[in-house]
């Protein structure tokens, strides 16, 4: 057997071999994120017969490459595996007309291009050489020398990981900011990830992911992950990440840990789906610290305002007649969320109730939501028609834009100053309702006007169009919205006081009395909203009440709904 055909058997055999490799190291390596690579296109066009076949070609240039890249982290592998990052063409001309700047005939050229196979198919880097050709012994560059000449090429560097890193920018450090870093048990915060750092230096690439994870807390937005229901998956994208983080409701840890690792995962979503991410390696990590009280009561109200009306009529004068038409809608929503933190004061004994107040002051009190949404439009118009007399009209349309701007809690500084009563039945020993605060939120709207105005005259037609924008402050009360009704939590009796001695082991002497006032004269309207309606009326309970206002105005209504909601969480005493 020549040397020759030695050679090619030895190369067939480098290339199965490098196959196979390849196909057992797809998996995510322990050091380093495992990439893959296809041959896409392989091109040439060889007058001089320097190749050969095409097919020859292919296969020769293939064996070189993957005997030049393949590595832990790089293997060529098929191109029906679709977990494939990355692409190479190659292409061979020969039969050039060209010069070096030295004066040397160029007669052939071999291009190797990686491309990254993203969402669009992006240029990575490219290795050429030159074949020349010296005119004295009317000889050049082979297929071999073009071998030799691209391994030198790449033997200069940079090598292929150094290559990708310097195209990923995968994040190797990210700057972690919450809100705040002690916050109290179900607090909702923001906590923003910025300055994202490939090893190089350079802001990472919008492709790459990140992973967060909460030990006891929750993250509250971001896309599920098949890791765990604690895991969720952001993109980088513009470098900015703002992750949402709720507190655990529980006193079970004095702490929480957040940990943001990166991902091998740069493959658009049709590819790999944002919950098959997986965790490369941790990039930086934020304790926060739980404040633990009491008890906690979440508060929510809810406004709906609509407002229709409309308006048509024809008035007459002789043979003219003027139609006129107004319409007025508007739909309002607000929705308040307030989060407390409550510390245990005190407790009294309320014998003419036969309850228990326990005293509760707010050491937190914290606006998780508030959102507001706001349409409304106004039409009017009028046209006269008839023989004989002044035609004309006017048509106008006005719409109000209107957005949250700021909002916060008045007078916050008062909040933990007035005390949350929670009142217990001492019978059943169970929670029947509590005694709130109500508090005010302050926000203020930009409202944008958009006036279109058409006159129609006998001088033809004219239009004109008008805006104007303007600040609006407003207020929100969070508070029970229900119709007062009389307090079933007190029960009628006539002998409360006998029965309060009673029960604590007091004997009337014979003979004594004691007044008897009975305690129906000391009941009261409440709103149903503070009544207890959920829960076991020990460790959680809760309560909600429903108003609806409805008013008929000129040619139409207004219908308010509103609704309010409460949910306390109570430590066992």
């Amino acid at each position: 057997m020549s040397m020759t055909k030695i050679f090619k058997t030895l190369r067939f055999i480098l290339i199965i071999a490098l196959f196979f490799i390849s196909l057992n190291n797809s998996a995510q390596g322990d050091e380093c994120c495992s990439r893959h690579a296809i041959y896409s296109a392989c091109t040439y066009n060889d007058p001089m017969g320097i190749i050969g076949s095409h097919d020859s070609y292919c296969r020769s240039i293939r064996g070189r490459l993957a005997e030049l890249m393949t590595q832990d982290c790089f293997h060529f592998t098929r191109p029906e595996v679709p977990e494939h990052e990355y692409s190479f063409d190659t292409d061979f001309v020969s039969g050039l007309d060209e010069y070096t700047d030295e004066g040397r005939p160029i007669r052939s050229r071999l291009t190797v291009t990686m491309y990254f196979e993203g969402e669009q198919r992006e240029f990575v880097h490219r290795w050429q050489t030159q074949g020349t050709w010296d005119i004295p012994s009317n000889s050049g560059t082979t297929w071999n020398g073009h071998g030799n000449k691209l391994r030198n090429r790449y033997k200069e560097g940079p090598y292929i990981i150094e290559i990708m890193e310097r195209f990923e920018k995968k994040p190797v450090d990210c700057q972690i900011s919450p809100d705040k870093e002690e916050l109290n048990a179900g607090e909702v915060i923001d906590i923003e990830l910025t300055d994202f750092r490939d090893v190089f230096g350079e802001s990472s690439r919008e492709f790459n992911r990140i992973i967060v994870h909460a030990y006891a807390g929750e993250i509250m937005n971001g896309e599920e992950c098949n890791i765990g229901p604690d895991y969720k998956v952001f993109r980088v994208n513009d470098g900015i990440i703002t992750v949402k983080y709720k507190a655990p409701d529980d006193c079970e840890e004095p702490e929480d840990r957040i940990t943001v690792y990166s991902s091998c995962d740069i493959l658009p979503l049709s590819r790999i789906p944002m919950n098959e991410t997986q965790i490369y390696e941790r990039l930086v990590e934020k304790t926060l610290d739980i404040k633990c009280y009491d008890a906690t009561i979440t508060i929510r109200k809810t406004y709906n305002k609509t407002l229709n009306s409309s308006y048509e009529e024809d008035q007459f004068d002789g043979s003219c007649t003027t139609h006129w038409e107004d319409e007025h809608k508007l739909n309002e929503s607000i929705e308040a969320v307030v989060t407390l933190s409550l510390k245990f004061e005190y407790v009294q004994d309320m014998p003419i109730y036969n309850q228990t107040f326990e005293y509760y002051k707010p050491v937190s009190v914290s606006l998780s939501t508030f959102n507001y949404n706001s349409n409304e439009h106004k039409f009017n118009a009028f046209d006269v028609s008839g023989a004989g007399c002044a035609q004309g009209g006017s048509q106008t349309n006005i719409d109000y834009f209107r957005n949250v701007e700021t909002y916060e809690i008045k007078d916050k500084q008062y909040t933990t100053q007035t005390y949350w009563i929670v009142v217990f039945d001492n019978e059943t020993g169970k929670a029947v309702k509590i005694i709130p605060s109500v508090y005010d939120i302050a926000y203020e709207i930009h409202e944008q006007e958009r006036l279109h105005s058409i006159i129609y005259s006998d001088q033809g037609r004219k239009e004109d169009t008008k805006t104007t924008n303007k600040k609006i402050s407003k207020s929100f009360e969070l508070g029970p919205v229900g119709e007062e009704i009389a307090d079933p939590t007190i029960k009628k009796s006539d002998t409360w006081i006998q029965d309060y001695l009673k029960r604590q082991g007091f004997d009337l002497p014979p003979g004594v009395e004691i007044p008897t006032p009975s305690s129906e004269e000391i009941i009261k309207e409440i709103p149903p909203d503070i009544l207890v309606k959920s829960g076991d009326g020990k460790t959680s309970f809760g309560g909600y009440g429903n108003r609806t206002i409805r008013v008929d105005i000129e040619h139409g209504y207004t219908e308010e709904k509103l609704h309010y909601t409460w949910q306390m969480t109570r430590r066992k005493k």
